[in-house]
């Protein structure tokens, strides 16, 4: 039994001699092939990208919605009881189109009472008006036969004056001093009337001038209660989109009260949600792009918020090119903002987990394609999916972009 054991034991020995030689063997073998390189690679699992020389634009790109450039706020301008609601929220109006009916039995009472009252002056005014002309009548009648009397006298007198002149004796003088004296009498009786006559027509005038200001306040009262009626309907003033309407019947609004938002959906603007990290270099006047996934519309930044809402920042862009069909409020969008723009520069797809303005190591892929190996490049700005070269690689060179956490402490890398 012990020689056995022993025999076992010399083999097994013998056996473990030869793994260091073959092992040795493999090396020297293969090193032709593998080179310098520590790693293998599948190209399988790898993406690659090569590096361009052409036309670079930084983009920041962000979500957002169309929204609506202005909102009308529209709200009751009297007090009142919702009676009916005419429209929902959605819906499209038109300029004057009623939203909402609003009742209120007082307002309608002084409309009631304001139109009474109106009536009832302008009768009254008439009737002041027709009695104060037929008083004017009467004492135009009345001066008439004034000046027919003193006209009458006057024909007497002037009889008389010629019967003294031509035969004397037979005109008293006794007659002729009444003559003259009923003369001056109906003179004086005529320059009364005329007198009378230029203060009644003061009178009418001060009369009618007050009857036509009170008929016109009156007037102005009516018409106040009308439009607080016709207020009682709550009214669109401009075509749009009904944006809110939470309204029910039964519910009492006050003066102010808001009614319903109205949108005017021909002149939408892009509202974007961009990162706080990624806004500090938008600026107004930048170009966008908006893509409603049918077409592309360009646009300008014009307005950068100054609140950051969960991390996220409102740019505000005015739509320069024509609305197309789709486009509506609320619509999801896309938006690139052209931050920078080059005519001429290097850049390559953005490897995984590089950094812009950064020193890093990429691995270079080899002319034959067999090795990656792993050098420094200087990058500066980068866009969603591309990042600029500044130095350490060249027109043409092609790179690792996938992510190489698992092998970067390998300076250089196999291919398979």
């Amino acid at each position: 039994m012990d020689i056995k054991l022993e025999q076992k034991k010399k083999r097994k020995i013998k056996a473990q001699w030869f793994i260091p030689v073959i092992g040795l063997a493999l090396y020297f073998v293969l090193k032709p092939l593998f080179g310098d390189a520590s790693y293998v690679v599948d190209t399988k699992t790898l993406r690659t990208a090569t590096v361009k020389q052409d036309k670079f634009e930084v983009l920041v790109r962000s979500n957002g919605e169309l929204r609506p450039k202005e909102f009308q706020r529209i709200s009751a301008q009297v007090s009142g009881v919702v009676d009916r609601v005419m429209v929902d929220a959605g819906d499209t109006v038109q300029a004057g189109q009623v939203l909402v009916q609003l009742s209120n039995p007082l307002l309608m009472r002084e409309m009631e009472q304001a139109e009474l009252e109106y009536q009832q002056a302008k009768s009254e005014a008439f009737a002041s008006q027709k009695s104060q002309e037929s008083e004017f009548l009467a004492l135009q009648s009345e001066a008439l036969l004034a000046e027919l009397a003193y006209q009458s006298n006057m024909l007497k007198l002037d009889a008389e004056r010629d019967l003294i002149a031509n035969h004397p004796g037979i005109v008293s003088q006794i007659d002729h001093q009444r003559t003259i004296f009923s003369v001056d009498e109906q003179k004086q009786i005529m320059g009364v009337f005329k007198k009378r006559i230029a203060k009644m027509k003061e009178i009418m005038n001060a009369r009618r001038d007050a009857d036509s200001a009170r008929i016109s306040n009156l007037k102005n009262a009516l018409d106040h209660a009308e439009q607080q009626v016709e207020r009682l309907q709550v009214r669109a003033r401009t075509k749009g989109v009904v944006q809110g309407m939470d309204l029910e019947p039964g519910q009492e609004l006050g003066i102010g009260t808001l009614v319903a938002r109205v949108a005017d959906d021909s002149q939408l603007i892009a509202e974007l949600q961009v990162q706080e990290l990624q806004v500090q270099s938008v600026r107004q006047g930048q170009p966008v792009m908006i893509d409603t996934r049918q077409n592309q519309i360009r646009g300008e930044v014009t307005r950068i918020h100054p609140s950051v809402t969960n991390g996220m920042v409102q740019v505000d862009v005015k739509l320069l090119d024509e609305l197309p069909p789709e486009a509506r409020i609320a619509l999801s969008i896309e938006g690139s903002i052209t931050t920078l723009s080059f005519d001429r520069a290097t850049f390559v797809q953005r490897p995984a987990h590089v950094q812009p303005n950064a020193v890093v190591g990429i691995y270079k892929i080899s002319q034959d394609n067999k090795q990656a190996q792993r050098i420094q490049v200087e990058v500066g700005q980068s866009s969603v999916k591309f990042i600029q070269v500044l130095e350490g690689l060249n027109e043409g060179d092609e790179i690792i972009v996938s992510d190489t956490s698992s092998y970067a402490e390998h300076q250089t890398v196999y291919l398979n």
